[in-house]
């Protein structure tokens, strides 16, 4: 049940995140292993004195944890044209760098599967489908088919087999297959921008964000038959 609007601030020592995200929250297990503690990555990286382990792209953007709690992936913005975007894995545990992974393009948004096992990554730009990468390796696990229109957010069903991508850019939700490796279908949306989506236990899609003719406001959308579940007011204070 949605309730009175909250604000959170997330604050990671070396690590400055400006966001404009806003999540769901999901029925997930708790981290498990130690304790985790504020961890400087970037000094860390450059501490194992591997060139490798240097970010080539630019300032990190923002970071995401897995479900698990034992990695967290960090995304970096392009610097200058932005031809190229780049998401590393680090283990919670020691701060070590797991994996890497770049393409063309600023990378957008990321969500890890409810393994933690996979990632998809949500484009800044039209492409043809979303790419969702070893969590692992960094190697291109597959490439859903179907078209991808530039994401603001990207949601995994409880189950691991359905993907959701949230669009301003034409105002939809995209649903995958993940499973069958198939395009389902896109909602259209009445909303100015879309902020969040996310499946519920039953299947249902939801999307949030703020509504054409009300910006100050924050509405929850079933996408699935365009009806307006809840209105939030005092967005803005």
């Amino acid at each position: 049940m949605l309730g009175k609007p909250v604000r959170c601030w997330v604050s990671m020592i070396g690590v400055t995140f400006l966001s404009s995200v806003i999540a769901f929250a999901q029925d997930a297990p708790p981290p498990v292993g130690p304790n985790i503690e504020p961890i400087d990555f970037a000094a860390t990286a450059a501490a194992q004195a591997d060139p490798a382990t240097a970010s080539t792209t630019g300032a990190w953007g923002f970071a995401v944890f897995s479900p698990d709690g034992k990695r967290i992936a960090t995304v970096a913005i392009p610097e200058g044209d932005g031809s190229k975007g780049e998401v590393a894995i680090w283990s919670t545990t020691d701060a070590k760098l797991v994996c890497r992974f770049e393409q063309p393009g600023r990378i957008q948004t990321v969500a890890f599967s409810p393994d933690s096992s996979l990632i998809a990554l949500g484009p800044d730009g039209p492409q043809a489908g979303v790419k969702l990468i070893d969590s692992t390796t960094g190697e291109l696990k597959q490439t859903l088919p179907g078209p991808a229109a530039k994401s603001n957010c990207i949601a995994w069903s409880s189950d691991g087999k359905r993907l959701v991508l949230g669009s301003t850019f034409d105002k939809s939700a995209r649903v995958w297959d993940v499973a069958a490796k198939k395009f389902l279908r896109a909602y259209e949306l009445e909303l100015g921008t879309v902020l969040a989506v996310a499946f519920t236990k039953e299947g249902t899609v939801l999307a949030a964000g703020t509504p054409q003719r009300d910006r100050d406001g924050l509405a929850v959308f079933d996408a699935t038959n365009g009806k307006v579940l809840q209105t939030l007011k005092g967005h803005k204070d």
